[in-house]
């Protein structure tokens, strides 16, 4: 988990390659074009118009994170498919196990030559 998600004092960051149109919100993996740069793939129902995209992402965010989505924050890239998201006051211990076999699985899968 830790190539995905880094702590920063209170703060939990990571990476977020966003698909917005699908037909609904989900976690589809990971994307990695090499080690430093990994990311939760993520489909969500809104368009990037009128900021929708973005306002699903941080409802779906806080759905599966349980987290109020006020301690939310796309820190970077606003307005790309690749954004880089803070949780506020989340430890990486709070991240649900659904969330982590979800990404292991993937990260196991991934060629060991990106590490």
């Amino acid at each position: 988990m830790h190539r995905i998600f880094t702590k920063h004092s209170d703060d939990l960051i990571f990476c977020i390659y966003l698909t917005p149109g699908s037909s609904k919100n989900s976690i589809n993996g990971v994307r990695y074009e090499n080690a430093n740069n990994i990311s939760i793939k993520i489909a969500v129902h809104g368009k990037p118009i009128e900021n929708q995209a973005n306002i699903d992402l941080i409802k779906f965010i806080s759905d599966i994170f349980d987290t109020p989505k006020s301690h939310i924050d796309i820190i970077s890239g606003s307005k790309s498919r690749q954004k880089k998201l803070c949780l506020r006051k989340f430890s990486i211990n709070d991240i649900p196990n659904k969330i982590q076999k979800i990404l292991k699985s993937e990260l196991d899968n991934l060629p060991k030559t990106l590490f």
